[in-house]
Formats: C-alpha cells, structure tokens, sequence
C-alpha cells in the first residue's frame, strides 16, 4: 500500500528550456545564404551567392540538401556575374516544384531579377523569366498555382533616383505574364513593394513603401489591395508619419476572416517606432494598430498563429518578439535577447529578429542576429505559444568567424512539426586574422533541436523529451532507458509493468534481480526518481524515440 500511496502522490516535474544542437552545416565560399525551404521530405532547399566576390566570381544558387547529412542532391545556378544576388526568395510550387525570385546587382548599378520554376526532385529548370531594371523583394502563390511576385522597377519618367511600385503574376505553369500594375507615388522618389499576400479568393494584399505626401516628402508606411484577376487598385491604406524619415511596411499576414496584418516602421513621435497594424479586407480602414517605441526600432516579420493572433519579430531595444491579441492588437507577452554591452547605437545595428515562422502548435520560432561577447551569432529561438519562453535556442558560431549572421539578408523556414532549416553568413578569417574587405562564407543549416538538453541531436536521440547524454538502451529497443518504463516491450507502459517495477524497487546495481532498465536515470538503485517515468508514462508508449526502429528489438542508433 506503501508503494501504492507513493505512486499516486507523484507528480511530473519538467524544464523545457535547452540549446540545439544542428543536425548539418553547410558551408561554401560566397557572400551568403539568403533563402531556405524545408521540402515536405525532410530535405532542405538553400539558395544564395556562392564563388569568390573577390575575383569577381558570382553565381546564384539553388541547392538542395540531402535531410540527415546536408550533402547536395542537386545544384542549380539561376545567375552570373554583375555584383552578386542581393535577394532570394523560394516558395512551393505545385506538384513537386519550387519558384525562385531573385535579385541581382549589376557590375556598374542597375538591379536585375530573375525568376524561375524548378523540378524540385531533379532541380531542372522548367520555365525562367530575366527582368533588367528590376528589383524583386517578396512572391506568393495564389490558389490557382499562379506566382505573385513584388518589389520596383525604374520609373518611366527618367527622373535619377524614381523607383515605381511593381507587382506582376505569372502563370505558375508557364511562366507567361498575365498582369502587371506600377504604381508611382507623386513625389517621383523610391517607391517600392516588399511584401506581398495573397487571399483565398485571390486578391493580392502587398505592402511597402509609398512617397505621397509633399509635407513630409518621405516614403511611407503603405499597403495596398489588387484584384488578382487583373491587377487594378482596390483601395490604399497605411500608417501615416507624422515627420520625415517617413515609413515601410517590411512584412504581411493574412488572418481566416482575410483582414491583413502588416508589419514595419513609421514615424510616430519617434525616429522610427515599430509598427504593427490590421487592416479590413473589404475596404483597408485600420481595425487597431500597436506601437512601440524605444530607440530607432522596426518590425521585420509578421505571422498569424492558429488562433488569429500574431507573432511579430524586428529591433525593439534588442533582439525582440511580441505576441499580440488578434481581435485587439494588445500585448500578449514579449521576448528579448539581450543588447550586447558594446552596442552603443540602436539595438538594430547590433541585434534584430529578421524572420519568423509559426508552427502547428503555435510556437513561434525565430531567427536574426544576437550577441555573443563581442561577436554576433545567428540565432535560432523556438519561443512557447503562451508563455513566449524559450524553449531551446540554437547560436551558430564557427570557429574561423570574426561574426555570423544575416548580413545582406537570411532564410528560416520550418515545417509544420518543427523542422528547422537556416541559411544566413559569416564574416571568415584569413590566416587567422579579421580581414577587411571581408572574407565572406555561405551557411547552410538544419537544425535539430535538442530539447532535453543532453546535446544529442534530434535526428539521433533515443528520448527526445528526456536527457540521456550516453543513450543507454539496456533492452536493445530503440528507446532509451530515460524514457522507456514498457519493461515487457508491449508497446505500452500498463499494470504488468507496474507490478515488475515494484519487484525490482529499492534494489541496486549488483543485487540479484536488479533490471538496469528500471534504473531510468541510471544511478545505479531504483529508486522515486525512476517511479516519475513510470508515472509519466502511465497507460502511454515509451518514448519518444527518433529512431526509425524503435519498438523493435533490436533496434541500434545508425551509428552504432
């Protein structure tokens, strides 16, 4: 009866809050990764500027990365030359495909872009279109299979310096044009889009900005909605500045009533304030509108999570993420990374989030740049649907860095299940030394995050949600001791097991009897801190394992 009270008093002790550790790093000679896709597969698509821009050598790639290893499978190269891609973007296309946009510098200025369809299984290309005098930001892909893609082209007018708001759709299957609409605001300055959504009906939400007013003559934070059947204006909205410097929107989300989030700067009573704004699908009249202001501070990525409320990352004092009420925009919790001790500027100039994706579950996970000591990380933070705590958190720094980030610009993407790709730069040595010009690197990377905090990789760990650094197994199934109180190999944890935990109870490594599987934390006597597994597992399957074998005997780690 003893053991009977004990169980029944037990409850369930965790701590989620851990580092990651990376499944793969990929590394090449260029100046970054800009853009990543994790595939329904596992495996992960990359694409950036890779060759020696040193030696005036420039090519924009694709790459697709085998899921365990991070090998190529395939490469592509969409471009050559000039002053090497600024901007990547890679979206689904339908069937097994994927779309490019990209952006290229030229050797002696004047952007051009390029976009494209690939096979995503083989990586051929299947239809490419080459725009000169283009600059591209943000696409999407309609219900249809149609790609939108957004961001400016030169002004007709001649005048130096008057970029035109451009938003064009292309057939998804061919790649012909079917619609184009330019807008140039009045001030006849840089116009630009870079952000674009679209609806389930099709119509098109993009976002950027716009230089309409001769008072303040500044771009402003601006957002407009298209019919997606042929590309007329439906109505104009934004967040008006109220002095120069003036406003962008950087990010859009669209919530299940079809109202669109977007997310950027303005100038509220600030240098720059970090804005987020909902706006009605119907006529574009503001529904509310959060602002905050601590130095010079912009949101960079914006999101809706299953319930309609929004996730948004920027610079707001450092490295910060915000939760807020879908029907309200109130705040619901916030994350900072710390600002390193030597930033003496705005917290942008030394730690931003830069992107964003939220999974099935409602976490956020986060990417950007963050301190560490003198020298900046890229840095990967999967935050908690209520709490907004961390819940691991992964820092890439190589060995032969003088920094690693997102500069220029930097890809995150995750699966729905939380399978997280990465692909950004860094600054490299030179025998040794921190060379300037800079010696620049592309990154390429999955992430498998280690949530227990034993530093064995996702991909290869026995208890996934329990630490076993030495992943002990001592009935060979595929489930680490950690985690596995299914002592008969049912498939289920139940009374049989129960009943021969409490034959082995109290009893210590060289008694008769004594069953080192039962010996969960493996200090060498069965003791309560064993009993938790049991009574967490309780009526459940051991585990979980990563193991494709596990609930087999036997069933050994890959490498083993």
């Amino acid at each position: 009866m003893e053991f009977v009270r004990l169980l029944a008093l037990f409850t369930i002790v965790s701590a989620l809050a851990a580092t990651s550790a990376s499944a793969w790093d990929y590394v090449r000679e260029g100046t970054g990764g800009l853009a990543v896709l994790v595939h329904p597969s596992g495996d992960v698509i990359s694409a950036g500027s890779q060759g020696d821009p040193h030696a005036g050598l420039h090519e924009g790639v694709a790459v697709r990365h085998d899921a365990r290893t991070g090998a190529e499978k395939w490469r592509y190269r969409f471009s050559q030359g000039g002053s090497g891609t600024k901007s990547v973007v890679l979206v689904h296309a339908p069937g097994d495909s994927l779309f490019i946009v990209s952006m290229q510098g030229g050797r002696y200025g004047g952007d051009s872009a390029d976009v494209l369809r690939l096979d995503a299984a083989g990586g051929q290309m299947q239809w490419s279109i080459h725009l000169d005098e283009t600059a591209l930001a943000s696409a999407a892909v309609d219900p249809l299979g149609e790609l939108v893609v957004a961001g400016a082209t030169s002004g007709p007018d001649g005048v130096y310096g008057d970029q035109d708001f451009l938003v064009i759709k292309f057939s998804g299957s061919t790649g012909a044009e079917l619609w184009r609409s330019v807008t140039d605001g009045s001030l006849q300055n840089d116009d630009r889009a870079q952000a674009v959504a679209v609806t389930e009906q099709g119509d098109v939400f993009v976002g950027g900005f716009l230089g309409d007013d001769p008072v303040l003559n500044f771009p402003d934070f601006s957002l407009l909605k298209l019919s997606g059947n042929d590309g007329s204006e439906q109505w104009r909205s934004g967040v008006p500045s109220l002095e120069a410097h003036g406003g962008e929107v950087r990010s859009l989300a669209i919530d299940s009533a079809g109202d669109v989030v977007a997310a950027g700067a303005a100038s509220l009573g600030g240098w720059c304030d970090f804005v987020v704004a909902k706006f009605a699908h119907g006529d574009g009249h503001e529904i509310w509108r959060h602002v905050e202001n601590f130095s010079c501070d912009f949101a960079s990525a914006v999101a809706t999570d299953p319930s309609d409320n929004v996730l948004v990352t920027g610079a707001l004092s450092s490295f910060s993420t915000l939760k807020l009420s879908g029907q309200t925009g109130t705040l619901v919790w916030r994350h900072d990374l710390p600002v390193p001790p030597g930033c003496t500027g705005h917290a942008g100039e030394c730690t931003a989030g830069q992107r964003l994706r939220v999974l099935a579950n409602g976490n956020a996970v986060v990417a950007g740049s963050g301190p560490e000591g003198s020298v900046n990380e890229i840095v990967v933070v999967e935050l908690d649907a209520s709490s907004g705590a961390a819940l691991w958190s992964h820092r890439s720094h190589h060995p032969d860095s003088c920094g690693d980030g997102g500069w220029g610009g930097m890809g995150l993407d995750a699966s729905p299940d939380g399978n997280v790709a990465v692909a950004g730069n860094y600054w490299a040595q030179v025998d040794g030394v921190c060379t300037w010009p800079p010696v620049m690197r592309y990154v390429a990377k999955r992430i498998a995050p280690d949530v227990d905090g034993d530093d064995v990789d996702a991909d290869d760990d026995n208890c996934l949600v329990a630490s076993n650094p030495l992943q002990l197994d001592s009935d060979s199934d595929g489930f680490g001791d950690a985690c596995d109180a299914d002592y008969d190999n049912t498939g289920r944890v139940t009374i049989g097991d129960l009943q021969h935990f409490r034959s082995v109870f109290e009893l210590s490594r060289g008694d008769p009897g004594f069953d080192p599987a039962a010996d969960h934390d493996n200090s060498g006597a069965i003791m309560l801190n064993d009993l938790q597994v049991l009574r967490r597992s309780f009526s459940s399957a051991p585990g979980p394992s990563a193991l494709a074998c596990a609930g087999t005997v036997p069933c050994f780690k890959p490498d083993l």
